[in-house]
């Protein structure tokens, strides 16, 4: 009697171990889960902070190109592109603003670039006011100044410290993922 009091004690203890150990396990692969979701919508969240970046750039390089088609044409469809991608511009910009509040570093270049993005889209205007009025040879003279070639390069240079910023990030995130994976390896 005694002897199947203990080996009955010892079947419980031995159940209750392996229940024990089958409930830390699963413990622990929810809590990585859990960690490697919330990691995966970080890295979606600097895609989509890259790709407002790109966004911006282009609309500003399609808003540049579109003030120089109507200057050397004076064909009025270019207008309409040209509005079309301050819309876009405007867009991405609050975008851009948006998904990076949770980043003192990339806050702080937020309002550079809209202070560019707005004196682009000025000159720009500029250059179309100037076609209008005073035709071809006035518009291409202040295209050819290279004043919007040094506000398209400004905005180029800080969209790509942007970028670089988000891909650091990235980098930085991407770490921390596969350390807590290999942790989380190495505990089961």
């Amino acid at each position: 009697m005694k002897s199947t009091s203990v080996w009955n004690r010892k079947v419980q203890l031995g159940f209750g171990a392996a229940i024990l150990t089958l409930l830390s396990a699963g413990v622990i692969s929810y809590h990585a889960l859990v960690l490697s979701n919330r990691s995966q919508g970080w890295v979606r969240h600097t895609d989509q902070v890259l790709e407002e970046l790109q966004e911006v750039l282009c609309a500003s390089q399609n808003i540049e190109s579109s003030s120089r088609g109507f200057a050397l044409t004076g064909d009025k469809s270019y207008i309409e592109s040209f509005k079309g991608n301050i819309s876009r511009e405007a867009q991405a910009e609050g975008a851009i603003e948006q998904l990076t509040a949770d980043n003192a570093a990339q806050q702080r270049r937020v309002p550079s670039l809209k202070k560019l993005l707005a004196q682009k889209i000025r000159f720009s205007e500029i250059v179309i006011d100037m076609r209008r009025a005073k035709g071809l040879e006035a518009a291409a003279a202040l295209v050819g100044d290279g004043a919007g070639q040094q506000i398209m390069g400004e905005i180029q240079d800080l969209v790509l410290k942007m970028q670089d910023e988000e891909r650091r990030l990235l980098a930085v995130r991407d770490a921390g993922a596969n350390r807590q994976l290999n942790h989380t390896k190495i505990i089961l």
